[in-house]
């Protein structure tokens, strides 16, 4: 397959992308209305043998989750949402080359980690993604669950993917990809679950915390620090920031130099140890990286920003979190 070069600038921008590639995927939109439905999705993972949690608020990942603090046991709980099911789908298909580069750049561009990427370094980054869904022991993937305001036909699906080309290219194909991973190469001996597993750890955290000898937050924010401190004095946390520190003269570095800063910030034994992650599509790496040194990690995402009283997802929006978040850790949290 050809590669589609950057520009200097490292940007791909989206007019760069040819009509006949976003055809192209509305086409396989249109063929397979099936991958929009839960029902069917839950009923093909079900039908491969693995144990299956469509529930996002349900306890049953938070409870998998005690019982591996309590025996000691490393884990790891990660999710592929839109932008991980780019990186993961980068230079599969051999008709749309421009779209997967597009889709990988910006979002690489959008993170507060970034730099400027090629060809080589989205490759690396595809097979990372590849090996902490592997090494995971429960893989929140797109399509189990969907809140009814946000369900989405195979047309009107479509005509978002005009909208919102990154983010809609990314949810068909984390749907797409992850069903076709599962039906070749995933271990049967996964937990396959919701994508959105953080509201239901979010809504026990109390549960995983009380149960860690120690917490250590992978975040960009210290106030969700303080306010678990305050609330769970006898805990133990420390923070490992995000930081998006650009430098205004060079605002992209040429590489991930920020992946060695974190793999060199985490403990090396943290058994025994519960590690919330929220690091966008990096979140997968060190989520394995925790595993491999006997911790337990968890990719909650945006259920820092819950945590911290920021509604930044539709998905939020569509639960009604903007009129009431359980999860806020302020003075009149639920938590």
């Amino acid at each position: 397959m050809s590669t589609v070069p950057l520009s200097p600038t490292g940007k791909y921008p989206r007019a760069a992308v040819p009509a006949a590639e976003i055809e192209h995927m509305a086409r396989l939109i249109d063929e397979h209305p099936n991958l929009l439905l839960p029902s069917k999705i839950c009923e093909a993972e079900s039908s491969l043998g693995y144990s299956i949690l469509p529930d996002p608020l349900s306890s049953d990942v938070s409870a998998r989750i005690a019982e591996a603090l309590k025996s000691g046991t490393a884990y790891s709980v990660v999710r592929i949402g839109d932008g991980e099911a780019n990186l993961l789908s980068f230079d599969r298909s051999p008709e749309t080359p421009h779209l997967d580069r597009y889709c990988v750049a910006a979002l690489i561009e959008s993170q507060q980690d970034s730099f400027l990427p090629d060809h080589s370094s989205m490759l690396m980054l595809r097979e990372m993604m590849i090996s902490s869904i592997m090494q995971a022991d429960v893989v929140g993937v797109l399509g189990l669950w969907r809140p009814p305001k946000i369900a989405l036909g195979p047309r009107r699906f479509a005509d978002a993917l005009n909208r919102n080309l990154g983010s809609f290219t990314g949810h068909w194909r984390g749907v797409e990809l992850m069903l076709q991973l599962a039906s070749t190469s995933l271990p049967r001996s996964k937990t396959i679950a919701s994508a959105h597993p953080y509201l239901g750890i979010l809504q026990h955290l109390p549960l995983i915390i009380e149960t860690a000898r120690d917490v250590v937050l992978n975040t960009d924010s210290s106030k969700v620090l303080g306010a678990l401190s305050t609330r769970f004095p006898d805990v133990r946390f420390t923070l490992i920031p995000v930081d998006g520190c650009r430098d205004p003269i060079v605002p992209f570095p040429d590489g991930p130099h920020f992946l060695a800063k974190i793999a060199e910030a985490l403990p090396r034994d943290l058994a025994g140890c519960c590690c919330l992650v929220g690091a966008g599509p990096w979140a997968e790496i060190y989520c394995t990286w925790i595993k491999q040194r006997g911790g337990v990690a968890i990719d909650i995402g945006s259920g820092f920003d819950l945590l911290a009283g920021r509604i930044s997802r539709r998905i939020h929006q569509a639960l009604g979190y903007v009129e009431e978040n359980p999860f806020t850790l302020d003075d009149n949290a639920k938590l």
